[in-house]
């Protein structure tokens, strides 16, 4: 499955609820739950990453990328392999949705790291990051809330922490 995105429709409701990406089903992986989170006016529930690529790719595979989404009160969120195992060619661009498991102001997320699952070494991954952009989405919110141009992941630099801005 490529993605799926969950609508709130009718009696004056048009609202997107969640989205999730990229899903293989498989005989031992036959389900997936996708958690919904309402958010109140000014909250956000999802975070959307525009990640474009330069002249290096993202393998996929076994070389994936997470991100960690922290909240100002200390906790946070980990997303794992969000671009799904798929390669992200030379010169892409892909977004990727994060469903947050607690709805929160957007002044709230204190920072956005990406790492790298690369192993290194001969035959590990690299990849250039050309930028991201991270929008927060909620009820009646989409605001951008950081930013990064480029980056150069490595099996030894495997870390980008993007402090949010309110």
């Amino acid at each position: 499955m490529n993605s799926v995105d969950i609508k709130a429709l009718g009696n004056g409701v048009n609202e997107d609820l969640a989205t999730s990406g990229f899903k293989r089903f498989t005989g031992d992986d036959k389900s997936l739950t996708i958690n919904i989170t309402h958010a109140a006016p000014g909250e956000v529930n999802r975070l959307v990453a525009a990640f474009s690529t330069t002249d290096d790719d993202l393998r996929g595979g076994n070389d994936n990328i997470n991100m960690t989404v922290s909240f100002k009160n200390g906790r946070s969120q980990v997303f794992n392999n969000v671009n799904g195992s798929n390669r992200w060619g030379n010169n892409s661009k892909t977004s990727v949705t994060l469903n947050l498991n607690q709805a929160v102001l957007p002044e709230n997320i204190a920072s956005i790291t990406i790492s790298d699952t690369f192993g290194g070494g001969m035959g590990g991954d690299n990849w250039n990051m050309g930028s991201v952009q991270i929008r927060a989405l909620g009820s009646g919110v989409n605001k951008l809330i950081a930013s990064h141009g480029f980056k150069r992941f490595t099996g030894s630099d495997k870390t980008l922490n993007i402090p949010t801005t309110p």
